[in-house]
């Protein structure tokens, strides 16, 4: 992919970046292109983002072991004259930890505790369960060498613990800022206006969520085809599993574009905010003028590739569910598959169609991003919830967006001050199951899933207080990225 190949050579990346270069014709605009100025990735803040190497030998500790047997996890203390090793690493709230290894040892494990093991008398036992948000991840794209896992401090006191069965084992740990104290000056989008409910009531009312698939673009994407056909076009991807739904992508194209984004949602049909937000974005991207100076950058500079939504048969039924087809179930396609996970055997039709429409794009796409709206479950105090690749150059514009978006939240009345972090993390790689693994593990095109959450701060899914939200929170990703990737190009 041509961004990666020019990455090679960047190491830092907190800088100024004027931003230059062609607008897009388009008549509907009395703006000239020399009169405008354009939107700059500002990178000066960028430093507690960036990966910080603080690994050193003298995080290594004698007598401390990780045994594991029966079930039962503990930590046992032998003492200083003990040769076996392990590195004990006091966290820091809020900053998160990625280890690297060159070799991952049968006896490697990992344990995250609250008490200081370097504190306790020989003899000493901790218990600890085991812990999913420790766990490895596959090898390091780029190397075969590298097994690495992340990790993030969400207590004041807090202690990381890896037991390698060997003395002083090859391992780096980088250290790098979840959520900063004070938010990070940049160019961020807020909506200057209510983005419109989706319960299909009032004056304002932005569509309904009971909408069939045919209807979203009808109603949400074909009259802006019409409006800017210079612009827009609307592209036939096939039929989906059922056979009874086409699936349309549409390619926004201005002259003289500087990145390629490929934006994808409506895997999950009960999710409809996240839908109906990245419509309702698209939109506000496609009217855009030089007053409203960010969309107005990415109106000209960059051509997005969407597909509004992949379970055309899900959304096209009935939402409020039936006995027969309860609201659960068109979650999944006709076929009851789960399209979420299934970008590795492409065994649907609709997962083979969204991969064939980005294949033939994959080497001019730096970035893809697919949107969903997570429910309570499992996920009651979270702020975002989000997946992405940590070890490529635009992983700094999502910690960035991550951390403005918490001190949004808090502003609002939406989060705690002290956010569960567990759910905050990027991942390090992802299976090709999903479709952020797939396209990073074949393509090497970075992936981001990011999730409206809606948990009970929160507004009401289809209010237009929360679409207002879901639209601020993909528009700042988008945007960021946009901008990291036009000024790195």
């Amino acid at each position: 992919m041509r961004s990666f190949r020019r990455f090679a050579a960047i190491i830092a990346i907190a800088m100024l970046v004027s931003l230059i270069g062609g607008c897009g014709t388009g008549e509907q605009y009395s703006v000239e292109p020399q009169q405008v100025q354009w939107a700059e990735y500002i990178g000066d803040n960028d430093w507690p983002f960036l990966p910080k190497n603080i690994f050193t030998f003298d995080l290594y500790e004698n007598g401390i072991l990780l045994i594991e047997s029966d079930g039962k996890y503990r930590v046992e203390i032998e003492g200083a004259h003990s040769p076996e090793q392990a590195v004990v690493l006091a966290g820091e709230y809020g900053k998160c930890y990625e280890v690297s290894f060159w070799s991952k040892t049968d006896k490697l494990r990992i344990a995250r505790v609250n008490t200081d093991p370097r504190t306790l008398g020989e003899g000493s036992v901790i218990e600890y369960s085991a812990d999913e948000s420790v766990r490895y991840y596959s090898d390091k794209p780029g190397s075969d060498a590298f097994t690495s896992f992340m990790y993030v401090c969400r207590e004041e006191s807090e202690y990381l613990i890896i037991y390698t069965g060997e003395q002083q084992a090859s391992l780096s740990i980088d250290e790098r800022t979840m959520l900063q104290d004070s938010d990070i000056e940049d160019n961020w989008w807020i909506p200057s206006q209510y983005t419109g409910n989706i319960d299909g009531q009032g004056a304002y009312a932005l569509g309904d969520y009971r909408w069939s698939s045919a209807r979203v673009l009808a109603e949400l994407y074909d009259p802006y085809a019409e409006k800017y056909p210079d612009y827009i076009s609307k592209v036939y991807l096939g039929q989906d599993e059922s056979k009874s739904f086409p699936m349309y992508g549409y390619i926004y194209e201005p002259e003289g574009y500087e990145t390629t984004m490929f934006l994808t949602s409506g895997t999950h049909p009960t999710e409809e905010t996240a839908y109906f937000a990245l419509a309702r974005f698209m939109q506000m991207v496609c009217d855009a003028t030089a007053d409203d100076i960010l969309l107005y950058t990415l109106r000209h500079k960059v051509r997005f590739i969407v597909v509004p939504m992949i379970n055309v048969w899900g959304v096209s039924q009935n939402h409020d569910g039936t006995a027969e087809l309860p609201r659960s179930r068109i979650r999944y396609n006709i076929s009851g598959g789960s399209l979420n996970q299934d970008f590795d055997d492409l065994s649907q039709q609709e997962s083979r169609n969204v991969y064939s429409f980005f294949k033939q794009y994959a080497e001019d796409i730096d970035i893809a991003m697919d949107f969903h709206a997570a429910d309570t479950s499992g996920k009651n105090g979270v702020t975002l919830y989000y997946n992405f690749i940590n070890n490529t150059p635009n992983a700094v514009a999502n910690y960035k967006t991550t951390n403005h978006m918490h001190h949004r939240f808090v502003e609002l009345g939406y989060s705690p001050t002290n956010p569960n972090l567990s759910k905050i993390p990027g991942s390090y790689t992802k299976s090709s199951a999903y479709l952020e693994g797939r396209l990073w593990n074949e393509f090497k095109v970075p992936t981001i899933t990011i999730e409206h959450v809606l948990h009970g701060l929160f507004p009401d899914a289809h209010s237009s207080e929360s679409m207002s939200l879901a639209v601020e929170i993909f528009g700042n990703f988008i945007v960021q990225n946009a901008l990291f990737f036009i000024a790195n190009n």
